[in-house]
């Protein structure tokens, strides 16, 4: 049913069930209607979470069995029938994944999703390991190798496995649990929208209660606006589990009413605030004297994150160019007799604390780029606004034809593995910038001093050259605020996809 078509169906003004009712009759039909929201409810976890299961299923038989088929192409044999232990495996797969919050998993953050399943993958596989180690029997501890192996097939194909249903199974009404907003301000408008636009995440917004008076800007064709009593039936109906409290325009007063309403017919509920420049990930919450305490980890601050980060950075930089070292010769050769000039192009960069470094980039421009700009620019009004909005050219005339197809694949950074490998850049951070940017960064400049610059970003996995300068600032301090090694992962892995298909790229 469209959302729109709510309207139609829902009374304007329906009273909120209250348990403390005065009789008999009244208190049947209260419960009965409990009864029926916790049915709807759990309905629809075991719908979202089946496919999810069935998925991590196949990913844990997959990995068993390529770890096998690996090893009998070494001429070893199976100690064992695989079909009992890949039973096991997938039932403990199963087991661990509820016990990490994968199940039903609705609203999970990508980069979240992704350090669960790596400890639940992880903790499995390591407990078949020592269950072999201790095991006597010699055909237990030939299975080894075949764990080993199915183990990093497994931390690998998961969550990318996991992704992909995610936004299969968004598609349709019967996937995720359906969610009510609470509130009157710009934030409850935005948090529909931001739900809308990600049904991947598992919460599918039906609309907009609200006891103020609705705003101009509130009134889209699609968005059901109504009143908060409508709360229970709602909940009954249609089986919502999950209410947000966008309290960020809100009194205390307010959040406790809203909450209060929700009680009776919505287990769930997210009272979403704005805490300013404060991280929005990896925060945990505490109890002090009955009052909530947000516990903010400076990450950046702490040894072993950061040691892991730039343990990856050079670990992956040394292998891709190692792994690339053929594809780099080619693209030096087409670039050097393409059109006159350098091979590569270096351009000084601010880096972490402020400090200056040349970022290399295979050139992409015709010689005295900087005077053809001017030319060009001074004689094309529009273009000169376009770069002074975001520093880039949808159609730029310094490019050259090698140059083009270099930056719509981003081949051309990959010379920059070396500013990772020397510690000026990492493969993940903020987008480089130079001095002039200084000023529009603004007040976030301090955040973007405190890392350093990436090759790939948020920025590059969010639209790249489709979003404004301000969106890229945004991102960029997003970045640094939730900096963690799973989130740099995750920005990774959605790098390969938006390389491949292009997003955003001119």
């Amino acid at each position: 049913m469209a959302i729109a078509d709510i309207s139609t169906r829902i009374p304007p003004s329906t009273p909120a069930l209250d348990l403390a009712g005065t009789n008999a009759a009244e208190l049947e039909f209260k419960q009965t209607t409990q009864d029926q929201i916790a049915f709807h409810g759990f309905s629809r976890v075991i719908l979202t979470s089946l496919p999810l299961a069935a998925v991590d299923a196949l990913t844990a038989v997959t990995a068993l069995t390529l770890a096998a088929g690996s090893i009998a192409l070494f001429g070893w044999q199976l100690p064992i029938q695989l079909g009992g232990l890949a039973a096991a495996l997938v039932l403990s797969t199963l087991i661990a994944n509820y016990f990490f919050g994968l199940y039903p998993g609705v609203g999970l953050n990508p980069s979240a999703e992704l350090r669960s399943l790596t400890f639940s993958t992880s903790v499995i596989y390591a407990v078949f390991l020592a269950n072999c180690l201790i095991q006597s029997n010699r055909d237990l501890q030939g299975l080894q190798p075949v764990l080993l192996i199915s183990w990093g097939f497994t931390l690998i194909a998961a969550p990318l496995f996991r992704w992909g249903t995610r936004e299969v199974c968004g598609r349709f009404s019967w996937w995720g649990e359906p969610i009510l907003i609470f509130g009157h301000g710009v934030q409850s408008h935005d948090l529909y929208h931001y739900f809308r636009g990600h049904p991947g995440r598992g919460l599918k917004p039906w609309g907009i209660l609200s006891a103020e008076s609705v705003r101009e800007w509130e009134c889209d064709d699609d968005i059901y606006i109504g009143q908060p009593q409508e709360a229970t039936l709602l909940a009954r109906q249609y089986g919502i589990s999950w209410a947000i409290i966008a309290a960020a325009d809100m009194r205390k007063e307010q959040i406790a009413r809203y909450g209060a309403l929700c009680a009776p017919a919505i287990p769930n509920q997210l009272v979403v605030t704005d805490f300013g420049d404060l991280p929005s990930m990896w925060n945990r919450t505490h109890d002090c004297g009955g009052a909530a305490g947000i516990q903010v980890t400076e990450r950046l601050l702490l040894p072993v994150p950061r040691f892991l980060k730039r343990g990856m950075d050079l670990g992956l930089a040394l292998g891709v160019a190692i792994l690339f070292a053929p594809l780099l010769t080619v693209l030096a050769i087409l670039v050097k007799f393409s059109s006159p000039g350098p091979i590569f192009f270096g351009q000084t960069r601010i880096g972490r604390n402020g400090q200056t470094f040349k970022a290399w980039k295979f050139r992409s421009m015709i010689p005295n780029a900087d005077a053809a700009l001017k030319e060009y620019l001074a004689a094309n009004p529009a273009a000169r606004e376009e770069f002074a909005a975001t520093q880039k050219l949808r159609h730029d005339p310094r490019i050259t034809r090698v140059g083009e197809f270099l930056r719509k694949t981003s081949l051309d950074e990959l010379p920059q593995l070396w500013n990772v490998i020397n510690g000026d850049m990492s493969l993940v951070g903020p987008r480089p910038i130079v001095n002039d940017e200084i000023a529009r960064y603004a007040d976030v400049y301090r955040l973007y001093c405190r890392v350093r610059p990436g090759i790939t970003g948020l920025w590059q996995v969010s639209g790249r050259s489709l979003t404004t300068y301000e969106e890229r600032v945004r991102l960029d301090s997003r970045y640094v605020r939730n900096w963690s090694p799973w989130l740099d992962l995750y920005i990774l892995v959605r790098t390969v996809k938006t390389v491949l298909f292009r997003e955003g790229a001119f």
